[in-house]
């Protein structure tokens, strides 16, 4: 059977949830990035799976956050969690996955686009650290692990971005 790249449906929530528990337990709730994803649900046409049949494989959601610095508003992007089922991870599933959604990003015009995560894996798609810039965040992380695309936003790259900045959450 062929492996799909689709649109996430609404109905698909559970199998979502169940791959993030399998993934990363229950306890994924009380890390940084889930503070983006509190009050405000992800964006609806920015959520991507991978199916084999019936089954979900994989799974990709982007939210809503703002930057801001001094004199500085404007909006962005969260990505994650990518979630890739065990079996299929390193076949490139999740590769796909982001990459979709970063070029619809782009071609949408709403980057650029942030994550909390491994800089040698993200940087395949070109996410790169925020450092040295100094960055704010709802909560702690390991600021080598914040990561920035440019997603066809407005910034080009982090040189175009202020320093000091601050990552919000949205709230709807």
């Amino acid at each position: 059977m062929m492996r799909q790249l689709d649109q996430e449906h609404e109905d698909d929530a559970t199998a979502i949830d169940a791959l993030l528990d399998d993934l990363f337990g229950a306890d994924r709730f009380g890390r940084t990035a889930y503070r983006f994803r509190d009050h405000c649900p992800p964006l609806q046409d920015m959520g991507f799976v991978m199916r084999e049949g019936d089954r979900l494989l994989a799974s990709v959601r982007f939210w809503p956050l703002v930057i801001r610095a001094a004199d500085f508003r404007h909006d962005g992007l969260l990505l994650g969690p990518l979630a890739v089922a065990k079996h299929i991870a390193g076949t490139g599933a999740g590769t796909a996955l982001m990459r979709h959604g970063l070029d619809l990003a782009s071609a949408k015009g709403l980057g650029p686009v942030f994550l909390i995560g491994d800089p040698g894996y993200y940087g395949r798609v070109g996410f790169r650290p925020v450092l040295p810039k100094t960055c704010h965040l709802p909560g702690p992380f390991d600021a080598i692990r914040l990561l920035y695309h440019p997603a066809g936003g407005p910034f080009g790259s982090l040189d175009d971005l202020p320093d000091p900045l601050a990552l919000e959450p949205v709230t709807r």
